[in-house]
């Protein structure tokens, strides 16, 4: 091996480790399929348009319930033609906590809970189950706003190692839909611009997890991805997912 290819190999190890790192979520959804790649800061603008297109205010928590109705009143476009967004209780493939996909009939997206999964959403964030069912339903919309040409083409985006088999070795968690729908959750959350007014207060990681309906390491992987991204929101190299 040269020694340029073994940078390489390290460079690759170091930014997915890193990702690891910074990504929230108490769970692993395993690997998804190859998309297009994309940056933290990059996925962090695409989350806060649509917590803003939803009607929450950066500093707004996230009421599961809520979310999970007013996905019905979302459109989005895609390639030219505009596709509604609906939610649902659903049987998911392999028992999954939920589950997205295209329906050509409806010529709509559909972002689906297990009923398990929707009735720990409605406890709400009290509970530790209605904090990953947010998580979960984030996670779901994420696919829709990230992912919106490869659901159209594929329906369904499989959540299986197998599908970056194609390329062994090579595992980039930039270009991993799951990798992404992860780190669009949190953002959806938990919005830089909310975080920084509290930080700005001196609001410490638990009032923060308080406030959010998040859990506390939550919060604080949350804020190591926040400045390596930079409080101006702009993108600093290391900071690549």
């Amino acid at each position: 091996m040269t020694e340029n290819a073994e940078g390489r190999r390290r460079r690759a190890s170091w930014v997915a480790a890193e990702f690891e790192r910074v990504m929230v979520g108490s769970r692993s959804r395993g690997h998804g399929i190859q998309v297009p790649q994309r940056t933290k800061a990059e996925i962090e603008a695409v989350a806060a348009h649509f917590r803003k297109h939803l009607g929450f205010t950066p500093l707004e928590p996230i009421q599961g319930l809520r979310l999970f109705e007013q996905l019905n009143e979302v459109t989005i476009e895609v390639s030219g033609s505009v596709c509604g967004i609906q939610s649902g209780v659903i049987e998911t493939t392999n028992n999954a906590e939920g589950e997205t996909y295209f329906d050509e009939e409806s010529h709509a997206f559909v972002a689906g809970l297990s009923s398990q999964t929707y009735l720990a959403l409605e406890r709400g964030s009290s509970d530790r189950h209605g904090r990953h069912a947010l998580d979960t339903l984030g996670h779901e919309v994420g696919h829709v706003a990230l992912h919106a040409r490869e659901l159209v083409e594929m329906q369904r985006i499989p959540h299986l190692r197998a599908a970056l088999a194609r390329n062994p070795g090579r595992y980039i968690p930039a270009r991993d839909s799951e990798a992404q729908a992860d780190y669009f959750s949190t953002c959806l959350i938990m919005p830089q611009a909310g975080l920084a007014l509290m930080l700005q207060a001196g609001h410490q990681a638990r009032d923060i997890a308080d406030h959010f309906g998040v859990d506390p390491l939550a919060v604080s992987r949350r804020l190591t991805g926040r400045r390596e991204l930079g409080t101006d929101g702009r993108h600093r190299p290391t900071s690549e997912i």
